[in-house]
């Protein structure tokens, strides 16, 4: 699962590169991307997890999150 999510915050990190450029991703595709990474980490407290764990979890959670406002900013800014 940890490389699902990093492949799509990679990917996501690429669109928004393309933002500047003559072809650049729909804006479609990109929340979509957004939303794939959402569910990606939300799906990981469906398992039994150590309180350090957890608490990791949720930063990262808190961090994904962020970064999607972020993104859904820029796709609006576009």
């Amino acid at each position: 699962m940890r490389e699902k999510l990093a492949l799509n915050i990679y990917q996501i990190r690429k669109d928004l590169y393309s933002l500047s450029t003559a072809f650049p991703e729909s804006a479609d595709v990109m929340r979509g991307r957004v939303r794939k990474a959402e569910i990606a980490i939300n799906a990981w407290f469906n398992c039994h997890h150590t309180t350090l764990v957890n608490d990791r979890l949720f930063d990262l959670q808190a961090q994904i999150a962020d970064y999607s406002r972020s993104v859904k900013e820029a796709i609006v800014l576009r």
